[in-house]
């Protein structure tokens, strides 16, 4: 990059010989190189991240829906998960397909090249910053004090992309919309009839041409059901009578009489109204179709309440301000350094433990070991903070589009969780063994597919001077 010339003899400005003089190159130059490496670095560690994250999405997915499902309203108890095998089996059913279990991936993508950017740039200044004045090598807290720095001002910036990620990855509305609409089918398709004694209802809402009427909770469930369908009504209010659809006991009356052929017809046409759209629903998953109702719409019709960042970004604006792109973000911040106190440690004693002659070194295993080491001081400082997760997780879907404010503030969260039915230790640890697992494979794969992006782009330009994570 420079030239380098021995003076032979004494110069005027007092230079003794010998003395080797370094012509730099020119600024433009230097700063072309060090775009040059920043891109190379930038590419490996963003596409090696994204393909990592792409890959243990569907376990992320499953992680936060377990840490906040209990505060969807739209969720009844019966139909929370309860556990990852549960989730693998019974969300892609609900949401139109197993690629339902990507939800949320994108934004969670999205983020990275930001972040990648940001670390890159910011953190070597931040050890400068912390490295010891007398020119030493830094020390343990040096560099933790150096990554906390990053990791509080990262956080400060990129929060709002992170909440926004959560809300979209946690968003249950429209398999909550086609499970109320397919639950009420099925509840008046089963035979529901009033006691006896009771006074009728209102005809249920059949489908187009319909005109039979149903009476009490039979007749109310199939209105329910249709009107989620958007069947429209055409049945007329059915006459009042002083003995219900039932016999003496309590015994259904028999299928002959006018109000019990009336029931089933308003059930039948419920029931395919609710499956017709329920269908619908699917299919626009599938599709990938953004419309519908937007933030706040009681309506049961196809979309998503946060279909993607900017509508996610933009309705928590318009609803809860700026406060509401931050909530949980101190949360956040208090969980960086005991992390990467925690994780630092573990990696460091774990990698001292490995065998450093020159035969293992070279060995084909021994990267394979380092990525254990990484991969377990991860999981350790991950399960120790996981309750911080969990409240932050809570705290970012509080307020969010159709639900209320559940929680005051953090300390008020933690008590809930820790007072909940079922609760204590476990509530702050549901999904904890959905993030041990992803971490397990996430790391590895993040590893290796740097290594591997690496290895193509020196094998276009092998000056690039880029180097293994490990």
């Amino acid at each position: 990059m420079g030239q380098v010339e021995l003076l032979s003899g004494p110069l005027a400005n007092g230079r003794p010989p010998g003395k080797p003089l370094v012509i730099k190159e020119n600024w433009t130059a230097a700063l072309s190189d060090q775009l040059r490496l920043f891109s190379v670095q930038l590419i490996c560690s963003g596409g090696s991240s994204a393909i990592a994250k792409t890959m243990v999405a569907p376990l992320e997915r499953i992680k936060i829906l377990l840490q906040v499902q209990h505060m969807a309203a739209a969720n009844s108890a019966a139909a929370r998960y309860t556990g990852v095998r549960d989730v693998l089996a019974r969300l892609p059913a609900r949401e139109g397909g197993v690629l339902s279990l990507w939800r949320g991936n994108g934004a969670n993508v999205a983020r990275l090249l930001p972040d990648v950017a940001f670390r890159f740039a910011i953190h070597d200044q931040f050890r400068v910053m912390f490295a010891p004045l007398d020119g030493s090598p830094p020390g343990v807290v040096e560099k933790l004090s150096a990554g906390a720095a990053t990791g509080i001002l990262k956080t400060v910036l990129f929060y709002p992309l992170d909440l926004c990620r959560t809300r979209i990855t946690a968003d249950q509305s429209l398999s909550a919309a086609a499970s109320a609409a397919a639950a009420s089918a099925a509840a008046s398709a089963a035979g529901q009839q009033p006691a006896a004694g009771s006074g009728a209802g209102a005809g249920a809402p059949g489908a187009p041409g319909a005109a039979g009427t149903a009476t009490g909770a039979g007749a109310k469930l199939g209105a329910q059901a249709a009107e989620r369908a958007g069947a429209p009504s055409t049945g007329a209010p059915g006459p009042s009578h002083a003995a219900g659809a039932t016999g003496a006991g309590g015994a259904p009356a028999a299928p002959s009489t006018p109000h019990a052929r009336g029931f089933a017809s308003s059930a039948t046409a419920a029931a395919s109204a609710a499956a017709s759209t329920s269908a619908e629903q699917g299919q626009a998953l599938r599709a990938g179709q953004g419309a519908g109702p937007g933030p706040g719409s009681s309506g049961a019709g196809v979309g998503r309440t946060y279909p993607n960042i900017r509508v996610c970004m933009l309705a928590t604006l318009r609803e809860e301000g700026v406060r509401g792109l931050y909530r949980g973000c101190l949360l956040s911040m208090g969980g960086v350094a005991p992390y990467l106190a925690i994780s630092f440690t573990m990696y460091d004693e774990l990698r001292r433990r490995l065998p450093a002659d020159r035969e293992s070194v070279s060995a084909w295993w021994y990267p394979l070991m380092k990525m254990g080491c990484g991969a377990a001081a991860a999981v350790s400082a991950q399960t120790v903070v996981y309750p911080l997760d969990t409240v932050r997780r809570c705290m970012q879907m509080n307020g969010a589009a159709g639900q209320a404010v559940r929680y005051r503030s953090a300390y008020d969260c933690l008590r809930q969780l820790l007072r909940s039915p079922g609760g204590g230790l476990a509530a702050l640890y549901r999904g904890c063994a959905a993030n041990c697992l992803k971490t397990s494979i996430g790391a590895p794969i993040h590893f290796v597919m740097y290594d591997a992006i690496k290895a193509g782009i020196q094998a276009v330009d092998p000056t690039t001077g880029v180097s293994s994570p490990l």
